[in-house]
């Protein structure tokens, strides 16, 4: 999970957590790859938009080029509290689009439903 605001991230790593999920959180694009780089890939990459420097969009057009299966066809959910970024035209890089205010139901489904269609993937391509 890539959120720069500390206080959100924090929000997000209790909810993910009290749902089940194991959380590796960032605070920048920088730290995200840095992590993703040094571990196993995530099931699921979820990251704000508006990250400072770079943006989620950089981290997941970042995902999407590497040499590696695994990497590039991680699912990645984009939150923003700004409508304009799901429109864009290189939103269709992600897995799904939340609106912030988030509410935990949303965005456990959305990751619940991004990680089976990993799966399901995985087996189509085996």
């Amino acid at each position: 999970m890539v959120e720069d605001d500390p206080d959100s991230r924090d929000a997000l790593r209790q909810v993910l957590e009290y749902f089940g999920a194991r959380v590796v959180a960032a605070a920048s694009v920088e730290e995200a790859r840095r992590l993703i780089g040094a571990a196993a890939p995530p099931d699921v990459v979820v990251t704000d938009i508006e990250l400072g420097r770079e943006s989620g969009v950089d981290l997941v057009a970042w995902l999407r080029a590497q040499p590696s299966a695994r990497i590039n066809r991680v699912p990645a959910i984009a939150i923003t509290g700004h409508h304009r970024y799901v429109e864009a035209p290189n939103a269709d890089i992600f897995t799904d689009w939340l609106l912030k205010p988030l509410r935990a139901d949303a965005l456990c489904a959305a990751i619940s439903s991004a990680a089976v269609g990993d799966r399901h993937r995985e087996r189509r391509r085996a």
